[in-house]
């Protein structure tokens, strides 16, 4: 990830140096925003209270580099920021639109807050900017950026507040702590605000709208960037996890040893960004914890989008956004029968969902859906594969009878066996399983069939007050049966794979019991 982020800006700085980027255009100002900043031009306050020269830190280049893609194919600059604390997001979004309005004539570049101290901290950086410029120091005023020579103006709002956003035409708009808009007003001031700002940026190639935020609940903020991450809308969507700053670390102990969530931790993070967790990372993340609680940690620093938006609703399947895949690596028809799996949920009143899926390389595929409410077993048996062996429900052996029966009768044999359940103590041992197949990188799902699994995943959460699934039944996602049929495809394919994991290790152990939800619940 950061290699690739790296070769994207060192090949726009050599198309400058190379005469290739028309002067003015959105690639031209951004490199001249990377020379600048390495020239030592653009001084801000680090952790220590010094000033300093920024130097690009690895979350700022990610952010530069997407910004640059979009840019270099002739794009308006479009990005949905959703971050860890304290990682030099806002910092390099403030340098940027200073400097565009140091450089650029008549631009009208705008930040919005979410409320009146952020925005006065937020516009601080700006001011520092400009008050500190090694070649022309100002000493600017307190809310607006007017003297730069190129007749362009810089300035700093509070969301909320009456037509926020909709004066002039901006340039460039960032849109800051957009999850925390909604806590300091109502949803649809924050939906206003949002509306009259961004709709006041024309879709010029020379214009930029950024959102960040830490994450807090699923509200307009994971409506925009779950939008961006899965090709809804057309901006780009980044995901800042807590271990891509380097700066996060602790003196390591005697005796260190990693333990199983932090192995798997280590493993995401290396598969998913191409970052090392050391184990410096791993004891300031222990550290955190001690102090903060895991449910708030996981808020403030989290390890993946989902953990962000964990704490306010408590997901239940955790991650499923990362297994969606855009094609099979294997030709289908080369795989042995023994690899042709699937998960079955027969309904009656509420939808039947059958999964079919794939072993390969010890990595599942769901590769098949199909859901239908009120049908009959002759028509469900249209959408089973031959030869796979489905894993349902243990409580609907007759159904799974008569889908079989039905699937020859059309010369397509199948088998349906009950999800095993031996060893395990409740419901919510089942959703670790699935839980651990993801986290795991084991589970994949096809683009084509994702649709209904993800609308399920991001509705099915923790009651805060039983502890358990709160699986009330809902228009757009019924009663979550694609989700149970692939609850009952990770336990049917949990025990071997959870084996060759640990073999691989070195050791074999049982899956050990992890606190309930209710009882971590009752400790916080």
């Amino acid at each position: 990830m950061h290699a690739e982020a790296d070769r994207i800006i060192r090949g726009a700085l050599k198309l400058w140096d190379d005469g290739l980027l028309p002067e003015g255009g959105m690639p031209w100002r951004l490199v001249e925003f990377i020379r600048w900043v390495a020239s030592g031009g653009c001084i801000i306050r680090d952790i220590h209270g010094q000033l300093i020269p920024l130097r690009f830190n690895l979350v700022q280049r990610l952010i530069l580099s997407l910004m640059l893609q979009q840019a270099l194919a002739g794009l308006p600059i479009r990005v949905v920021i959703l971050k860890a604390r304290k990682t030099g997001v806002t910092t390099v979004i403030q340098s940027l639109l200073v400097r565009l309005c140091q450089v650029c004539r008549n631009q009208i570049a705008k930040t919005i807050a979410h409320k009146t101290d952020a925005t006065r901290e937020i516009f601080e950086i700006a001011r520092r900017i400009v008050r500190e410029d090694p070649v022309e120091p100002q000493e600017p005023k307190r809310t607006v950026l007017d003297e730069f020579g190129t007749g362009s103006t810089y300035a700093c709002f509070t969301a909320g507040g009456a037509g926020v956003g909709a004066g002039g035409t901006p340039s460039a708009l960032h849109l800051s702590e957009v999850g925390l808009w909604p806590g300091v007003m109502t949803a649809e001031a924050a939906e206003e605000t949002e509306y009259t700002a961004t709709k006041a940026v024309p879709t010029a190639p020379e214009t930029i709208i950024i959102y960040e935020s830490t994450g807090r609940a699923r509200n307009l903020m994971w409506d925009r960037f779950q939008a961006a991450r899965t090709g809804k809308s057309r901006y780009k969507a980044l995901f800042v996890a807590w271990y891509l700053d380097a700066r996060n670390t602790a003196p390591v102990p005697r005796g260190f040893r990693r333990l199983a969530d932090e192995i798997e931790l280590v493993d995401y993070a290396r598969r998913v960004d191409g970052v090392e967790i050391s184990n410096g990372m791993l004891q300031w993340r222990r550290d955190e914890i001690m102090e903060l609680g895991l449910p708030l940690f996981k808020q403030e620093f989290p390890s993946t989008p989902e953990e962000a938006v964990e704490h306010q609703r408590g997901l239940v399947v955790v991650g499923l956004h990362a297994c969606v895949i855009d094609e099979l690596p294997v030709r289908y028809d080369v795989l042995l029968s023994a690899a042709r799996i699937g998960g079955a949920d027969f309904g009656y009143v509420d939808p039947t969902v059958i999964l079919t899926a794939v072993e390969h390389s010890g990595i599942v595929y769901v590769i098949g859906f199909y859901r239908a409410s009120r049908a009959l077993a002759d028509e469900h048996a249209k959408y089973v594969r031959r030869g796979h062996r489905y894993y349902g429900d243990p409580a609907a052996t007759q159904a799974g009878q008569e889908l079989v029966r039905e699937a020859r009768l059309r010369n397509c044999p199948i088998t349906v066996v009950p999800a095993p359940r031996a060893g395990m103590d409740s419901v919510e041992d089942e959703w670790r399983h699935l839980n651990w197949l993801i986290r795991q990188g084991r589970l994949k799902i096809l683009r084509s069939v994702a649709d209904q699994l993800l609308l399920e995943a991001d509705n099915l959460s923790y009651n805060a007050t039983t502890g358990r699934p709160d699986d009330k039944r809902g228009a757009l996602w019924g009663h979550f049966d694609s989700l149970d049929a692939l609850r009952y495809l990770a336990l049917g394919v949990y025990s071997r794979l959870h084996f060759q994991t640990t073999t691989v290790q070195g050791k074999v152990e049982p899956p050990k019991r992890e606190p309930s939800r209710r009882e971590r619940l009752r400790s916080w």
